[in-house]
């Protein structure tokens, strides 16, 4: 990474001239050094996280002029962009749309992927390396949760936006009033492969439904004879970005690319493999 770090700066150097030495990002959770580079109303931000990654980042000049800090959004705005967000299709579905994708890498950083994912999505500003430092996350992933929002709920509050969260059963009542709000759940499962796979297949499924209330019969039948169980070694956090009623059924959305934003898998099944621990970034 050192090597990464300084053959970058000597090949933009090369080109743009010696860089800036700047304090850029807001609060504790994400205020960084940078080296930046200027060229044609854009700036070049080039970060270090020692021990971590190095991060290249272009964005407006006016936004690094600023340091990286923006403006709160009203909660009027952001609760009017949820609600335009929220699509009811025809066979039940109520999913919310548009939330942003950040895929976790390598490095497996579910849990900062997924809340950059949650506050991006309101307006917040939001960095998964940054959120995973704040998180004491080592490589592999493995981030706790809960360190992860004290480094970070402050800063959620101080943007204008909520925190809250809840343990129990995963009730449709619950979801449902989250989403019809525009707003996703962030939700702690245990992602084993039997999950994925009844979840991959389900998904496939629904794509050439025509008889939903045979579907909504077959998926009941399948939750009953479902083998799902707590792998306790497969530990991951997701998006809960919809659900439809009538087959009680949830979709997920994964921070492992666009081949995964949104998949369905029915309540009863997502219960078998649920950590009972929900959070939500609101207004």
């Amino acid at each position: 990474m050192d090597k990464d770090l300084e053959a970058i700066t000597a090949q933009l150097s090369k080109t743009l001239g010696e860089p800036l030495k700047e304090r850029f990002g807001e609060g504790k959770v994400g205020r960084m050094n940078m080296r930046r580079w200027d060229w044609r109303g854009h700036s070049i931000l080039l970060a270090e996280a020692e021990g971590e990654y190095v991060g290249l980042q272009v964005v407006p000049s006016a936004f690094a002029d600023a340091g990286g800090k923006v403006a709160r959004t009203s909660d009027t705005i952001i609760r009017a962009q949820a609600l335009s967000n929220l699509e009811t299709r025809k066979n039940g579905d109520v999913v919310v749309t548009d939330i942003p994708m950040v895929d976790q890498g390598p490095k497996g950083y579910c849990v900062p992927a997924t809340a950059e994912r949650a506050m991006r999505y309101l307006g917040v500003p939001a960095d998964m390396y940054i959120l995973a430092n704040a998180g004491e996350t080592g490589f592999g992933g493995g981030t706790s949760v809960d360190l992860l929002l004290q480094g970070i709920g402050r800063h959620i509050r101080n943007k204008g936006r909520s925190f809250d969260s809840w343990d129990g059963e995963l009730k449709l009542r619950d979801i449902s009033r989250q989403i019809d709000k525009g707003v996703p759940v962030i939700w702690a499962l245990y992602s084993s492969d039997k999950f994925n796979e009844a979840a991959n297949k389900r998904t496939e499924a629904r794509k050439s439904v025509t008889d939903w209330s045979m579907w909504k019969t077959k998926v009941a039948q399948e939750a009953a004879a479902s083998p799902l169980s707590k792998d306790r070694s497969a530990g991951h956090v997701v998006l809960i970005i919809g659900y439809n009623k009538d087959t009680s059924e949830i979709a997920f959305s994964d921070s492992w690319g666009e081949r995964f934003k949104e998949r369905w898998i029915t309540l009863p099944e997502a219960e078998q493999v649920s950590q009972q621990r929900f959070y939500v970034i609101g207004f």
